[in-house]
């Protein structure tokens, strides 16, 4: 604690007090006082930058808090860069001390006042450009466009602490802090010569200041052009296809039939769960397996599609499913999520993808009870609005367990309540759901292993020295010991149970461990499957999460004409996936183009009406419009 104060706090007071006096000899006209309140400000600011900043390069978490606590093991390091930025200011403030004289004369001129607002203007535009990208880059690794975007346009209720910390002291204070300096920089030397005509300040300052501003807005520009994958973007706005038209087959269309008995079926959700974390003999790229549980009950029981001839491997991340509600959107409607003209497509004004026919509508039709379990808050990401909208789910969420009863009011870990008491629970809804006579669909997402570092709870053993690793692993045994519970019922024998990782994970620590060139696919399995099956089937398939929606209603019992519904293919029908036909590119570059059909069919619920082309020149006004709402 004391290494954090002396560092954070008493050595930028120190390194200010050393600079106020040297540049107290240079400045006749300001107090000490004046010079060294400055100086605190700029300097403590730096400090709290430099630790944010340093945070991902020192192998520290991307919490400020967190990282706080591993500063002792970086404070020489730390000083260091602190005080070399302060001699850096003030070897420049006894340049223009010794070299630029000061005259009597005019205040700054109106046309200069608007040309220091104007560059400051270009200055924030830059930085904000720079600091989101980091952000998103050092917070999420992987995080595509269209997920950025579909955070601005779903609702963001219930998240987690964690993460608005990390939104604070990630992009807000890189945002703020530089602009702080950059003005205080222009200050400074403004009052500096406040009363007299100031050479430096107009002829040289002010057009240091526009190079600078220029040179950050360009730079800003270039980095977030590359690293947040703008030309994705473009494609999706601007490069339109017949892809949906062409390949979508619409549920609504295809007659369902049971085989026997209607099946139960029960979907677990794993939060980042992947291959990855199998050990190296088992096709993962970890030392040790951190799901031995789960690999084991796959190996002995499940039923596991691989992209590899081993056994297991699993569906490569597509354009648009590479987060939690996009990959329950994929997996269980056949389709990716796009980026949407209409702000309120997600959830916010009461309806999601009022266009698409998924699992959930299917089975409602077919006479399910169905119900969703998640720790968290289900409005976040507008998940409530399309669980209730597609199949009138019961939804279960932090908010349900606090009215009745089983958390307090203020209670909060993690995103809500931890997976002990998610998987608890959900035991007394199966009960539930397993008394009526009706079949049922349950659904269920656990938390604890999203990143930064997973959640460690008084309960969560601790054998590794990553805490990303005990999370995963103790998430394991959790929903193992679940499973194993399930298996015991008088109800199993009728039941299919899905076990899959909702996307790839985007803890960026973890995964520095891990082999850049290892092919990292989500984990699935299926257990006890309705359907006879085809070992020849499983093996060196190319598919993506949006196959598994026509593959699980295989699974669970029935069938339908051509083993295809939305773009996914059944994949133990052993047909090619349109993966397998047309090449993972092709396939996702698809996914990822502008089509009219999303827009009108899944999006606005609109019977699709052919239309001709836009123009190259609309189609770019039309995206310049789109970014500037």
């Amino acid at each position: 604690m004391f290494k954090i104060v002396l560092l954070l706090i008493i050595l930028p007071l120190a390194i200010s007090l050393i600079s106020s006096c040297v540049v107290k000899k240079i400045e006749t006209n300001r107090s000490l006082v004046s010079i060294f309140l400055s100086n605190s400000i700029a300097q403590i600011l730096i400090s709290y930058l430099i630790v944010v900043n340093c945070s991902s390069v020192l192998d520290l978490s991307s919490t400020l808090f967190v990282a706080f606590r591993s500063l002792a093991d970086h404070f020489y390091l730390l000083s260091g860069v602190q005080i070399i930025t302060m001699v850096i200011y003030l070897s420049i403030k006894v340049y223009i001390g010794n070299n630029f004289d000061v005259e009597d004369g005019d205040a700054i001129k109106k046309k200069e006042k608007i040309q220091m607002v104007g560059m400051t203007m270009v200055f924030l535009l830059g930085v904000i450009l720079i600091a989101l990208t980091l952000y998103f880059k050092g917070s999420f690794s992987n995080i595509a466009p269209e997920q950025a975007i579909y955070n601005l346009q779903a609702p963001m209720d219930g998240i987690a602490s964690s993460q608005t910390s990390m939104i604070f002291f990630g992009p807000v204070l890189n945002i703020i802090g530089p602009l702080v300096l950059f003005i205080w920089w222009i200050v400074i030397n403004r009052k500096y010569f406040r009363n007299n005509k100031l050479v430096f300040f107009h002829k040289r300052l002010l057009k240091i200041a526009s190079i600078l501003a220029l040179l950050v807005l360009v730079i800003g520009s270039i980095f977030f052009y590359i690293q947040m994958q703008v030309g994705h973007l473009a494609t999706q706005l601007l490069d339109e296809s017949r892809f949906y038209q062409d390949y979508y087959i619409d549920p609504k269309t295809v007659q369902l039939k049971p085989m026997g008995k209607k099946r139960n079926v029960i979907h677990i959700f794993l939060e980042s769960i992947e291959n990855t974390y199998l050990s190296k003999d088992l096709g993962g790229d970890c030392q040790e397996n951190l799901i031995p549980n789960l690999s084991k009950i796959a190996q002995e029981e499940g039923v596991v599609f691989s992209d590899t001839n081993g056994y297991f491997g699993g569906p490569q991340q597509t354009f648009g499913s590479s987060w939690s509600a996009a990959g329950m959107v994929n997996m269980q409607s056949g389709i990716p999520i796009k980026v949407s003209s209409h702000n309120d497509a997600y959830g916010k004004k009461g309806y999601f993808l009022p266009g698409i026919t998924n699992s959930g509508d299917l089975l409602n039709q077919e006479g399910y009870n169905q119900s969703v379990m998640f720790g968290a808050d289900a409005n976040f990401a507008g998940l409530q609005t399309y669980y209730e909208t597609h199949g009138h789910f019961n939804v279960l969420d932090i908010k349900w367990a606090k009215s009745q009863g089983l958390i307090h009011n203020d209670y909060l870990e993690n995103w809500g309540f931890e997976d002990e008491k998610l998987l608890a629970w959900a035991v007394d809804e199966l009960n539930n759901l397993s008394s009526q006579e009706k079949p049922f669909n349950f659904v269920l997402e656990t938390a604890d292993t999203h990143f930064p570092n997973g959640y460690i709870g008084p309960h969560t053993p601790t054998p590794y020295d990553s805490s990303y690793a005990n999370a995963i692993h103790y998430s394991d045994e959790l929903v193992s010991q679940f499973i194993r519970w399930c298996q015991q019922q008088p109800w199993y024998e009728n039941t299919t149970i899905i076990v899959n990782g909702d996307h790839l994970s985007m803890d960026t620590e973890f995964f520095k461990q891990i082999d850049p060139h290892y092919n990292r696919t989500i984990f699935n399995m299926i257990i006890n499957p309705a359907n006879p099956f085809n070992p020849d089937y499983l093996r060196n398939r190319q598919w993506a999460p949006l196959d598994y929606f026509p593959t699980i209603m295989s699974a669970i019992g029935y069938q339908y004409e051509g083993a295809r519904l939305g773009l996914g293919t059944d994949l133990f029908s052993g047909q090619p996936t349109l993966m397998e036909q047309l090449g993972f590119v092709n396939f996702n570059k698809g996914l990822m183009c502008k089509s009219r059909y999303y827009e009108q069919v899944f999006i606005r619920g609109e019977p699709y009406v052919e239309q001709p082309a836009k123009p190259i020149k609309k189609r770019a006004l039309a995206l310049f419009l789109y970014l500037s709402q």
